[in-house]
C-alpha cells in the first residue's frame, strides 16, 4: 500500500529528493543504534541521550514501556517495547533529515529494497512502506519530518498501535 500526497513547489521537491538520497545512499556516518526496531530495550542508552526515562504506559492489555531518546543526529525517537524487552515500534520527529538506518536497524535493508522497487515521484511528501517484516510511515516538509515504524511480528497481542502514537 502506498500513500502519497502532492507537494507544490521546487523547494519541497528538492527537500524530498534530499531525504530520499540520504536514506538510499546512507551518506551519514554514525554508530548503529542499539535499541532500534527488534533490538533489546536494555541497550537504549547507546541510542543517544535519554530525555525521558523508560516508563510503563497505562494501557489495557500487555505491559508496554516507552523510552524517549534524542539521537546524535537530533532525532527525537520514542521507542516502545513489550514484555519480551524487544523494541516493536518507534515514532520519531526531527527538524533535519532522519538517519533511518539507525532507527530501522536490521529492517533497513528490506526498507531500502522496497524503496528501490517502488520509485517515488519527486513531489511526494508522505510515504508508506509495507514489507513482510516492516511497516513504516514518514511525512514532512523542510524543518519538520516525522514518522513511525513497527515490526508486525513483534507487537504484543492486544496492543493498539494508534493508542501509543504509531500509525498502523
Amino acid at each position: 500500500m502506498i500513500t502519497m500526497h502532492r507537494v507544490q513547489g521546487a523547494c519541497a521537491r528538492r527537500l524530498v529528493l534530499t531525504l530520499a538520497a540520504l536514506a538510499l545512499e546512507g551518506l551519514c556516518a554514525a554508530a548503529p543504534a542499539q535499541a532500534a526496531l527488534g533490538k533489546s530495550i536494555s541497550s537504549v542508552w547507546a541510542d543517544g541521550r535519554v530525555i525521558e526515562a523508560t516508563h510503563v504506559l497505562n494501557l489495557p492489555g500487555p505491559l508496554v514501556s516507552e523510552t524517549t531518546v534524542l539521537t546524535s543526529f537530533g532525532v527525537k525517537a520514542r521507542e516502545f517495547s513489550g514484555p519480551t524487552g524487544s523494541v516493536f515500534a518507534i515514532a520519531w520527529s526531527t527538524h533535519g533529515v532522519p538517519y533511518l538506518e539507525d532507527l530501522y536497524a536490521g529492517y533497513f535493508p528490506g526498507y531500502l529494497a522496497w524503496i528501490h522497487a517502488h520509485p517515488q515521484p519527486a513531489n511526494i511528501a508522505a510515504l508508506s512502506v509495507r514489507t513482510a517484516d516492516l511497516r513504516a510511515h514518514a511525512m514532512g516538509h523542510m524543518g519538520d519530518w516525522s514518522g513511525s515504524a513497527y515490526v508486525p511480528a513483534l507487537i504484543p497481542p492486544g496492543v493498539d498501535l494508534a493508542t501509543v502514537g504509531v500509525q498502523p
